[in-house]
């Protein structure tokens, strides 16, 4: 197998150097140092399924709970990542399987009576292909390209979309289905926004390689 490639490094911007900084006072004291943010995006990835059986089961308010903890896990490894200087390649390409898999296990559990939701778990499948894409690159020792801006608005959408909908299922409020449903149509217009930052990322690297090479 070739050498893993290596890690396309940007500096953090502002805002998300003052939540690394809040999350790290208020989550990461109480977390050893041989915990690693891969650590962490494994423990997603295993409770994705138990998300998925327990809101297919009807305990909505229990699967909201674990999908809560879950989304949490997101944000403590990139700012683990970040902070302690952890940042790798496999890190980099792990986090974002996790992140779609488990917005595709909620949303499948959710079913398909909303437009929105068929459209985003289509986007997901191709958002993974994609991404099982660039880690075969890396692997063959491309660098590996950390998320945008927009592909974290996205997520943060996606995931307060989610928590709305569930909320809303769990009340029988049809008013919170819906504001969920606006949010989750945003999340899909950053969804469709970030490929767009990334081939500009991507072009620009292969410009720097070039003028190195």
């Amino acid at each position: 197998m070739a050498q893993a490639g290596g890690v396309s490094q940007h500096e953090p911007s502002a805002v998300q150097g003052v939540l690394d900084r809040v999350i790290a006072r208020t989550f990461l004291w109480a977390v050893p140092f041989w915990v690693r943010p891969n650590h962490v995006t494994i423990l997603r990835l295993v409770l994705t399924p138990i998300v998925f059986l327990v809101l297919r089961s009807g305990h909505i308010e229990l699967g909201m709970i674990v999908f809560v903890v879950a989304v949490c896990t997101d944000f403590i490894d990139g700012a683990m990542a970040r902070t302690r200087d952890q940042i790798t390649g496999l890190g980099i390409n792990l986090d974002p399987v996790a992140d779609k898999l488990l917005v595709g296990a909620v949303l499948l559990a959710l079913g398909s009576d909303y437009v929105v939701i068929r459209v985003l778990l289509a986007l997901m499948l191709v958002e993974i292909v994609f991404v099982a894409a660039g880690t075969v690159l890396w692997m063959r020792g491309a660098e590996a390209m950390q998320a945008n801006v927009f592909g974290k608005i996205k997520m943060v959408l996606l995931s307060l979309g989610l928590v709305l909908f569930l909320v809303g299922r769990l009340a029988g409020a049809e008013s919170v289905v819906h504001a969920a449903v606006v949010i989750l149509w945003a999340a899909l217009a950053f969804a469709l926004l970030s490929p767009i930052k990334f081939a500009l990322i991507s072009r620009a690297a292969q410009r720097r390689r070039r003028a190195q090479g």
